[in-house]
């Protein structure tokens, strides 16, 4: 990748990764960031419910622009986007498979149940490590900064990510680490879908060339 692309791939990591950074520089221990989260919880009830609705349809917004890109790519009959599109779909299933081994194999105890202070959720209870919800939201995000090329969308989306990830942190689901570990993720497979993109193009164009070679007399 060019200088700018991975300039543009730290933009839009910059605020989750900031955001942790920031509360780990205030309470020195994400165990204690989990506790300080649990007394806000209970004094804000209405911003846990606003994040709550965040972290459960942020995600599904960010998919849309992925299903949007589909559409145009049709109407318009872009085969570059489609590409685009594809590419990302295959770098998403294979960092979902990803994050799925990791978390079974790894088995931790999300903050809450740890913790023992809220009731446990059995369903994903020890999969905590990496964040799920930030991993999607990196992936989604970092391609679209690529794609778009530009400086201000990217810190756009980039805070869109960090949002998700605040969330994360705030309802008490994920520890610092688990959003970090997310970002890691979610930053390879941000990655491997531009890499598939990048080589998709340029085999295409490599085809359009050698097509228009004209046939020897």
């Amino acid at each position: 990748m060019r200088a700018r692309d991975w300039g543009l791939v730290v933009l839009a990591l910059l605020p989750a990764v900031t955001l942790v950074g920031i509360f780990w520089a205030i309470w020195g221990n994400e165990h204690h960031v989990v506790n300080q989260f649990v007394g806000y919880r209970g004094r804000w009830p209405q911003v846990t419910f606003l994040l709550q609705s965040v972290t459960n349809y942020g995600n599904f917004i960010l998919f849309g622009a992925y299903a949007g890109l589909l559409v145009a790519a049709d109407v318009r009959r872009d085969a570059s986007l489609r590409r685009f599109a594809l590419c990302w779909l295959v770098a998403f299933l294979l960092t979902l498979l990803a994050i799925y081994l990791v978390k079974h194999h790894v088995g931790r105890a999300r903050p809450y149940v740890a913790s023992g202070l809220e009731a446990v959720e059995l369903l994903n209870a020890y999969h905590s490590f990496p964040s799920g919800h930030t991993t999607e939201a990196v992936l989604l995000v970092v391609p679209l900064a690529l794609l778009i090329g530009r400086r201000v969308p990217a810190v756009a989306l980039g805070c869109i990510a960090g949002l998700i990830a605040f969330t994360r942190i705030f309802l008490g689901v994920h520890y610092l680490t688990d959003v970090l570990g997310g970002v890691a993720f979610g930053t390879l497979g941000a990655l491997l879908a531009w890499w598939l993109y990048r080589r998709a193009e340029r085999r295409s164009r490599e085809h359009h060339s050698l097509a228009e070679i004209p046939a020897p007399l």
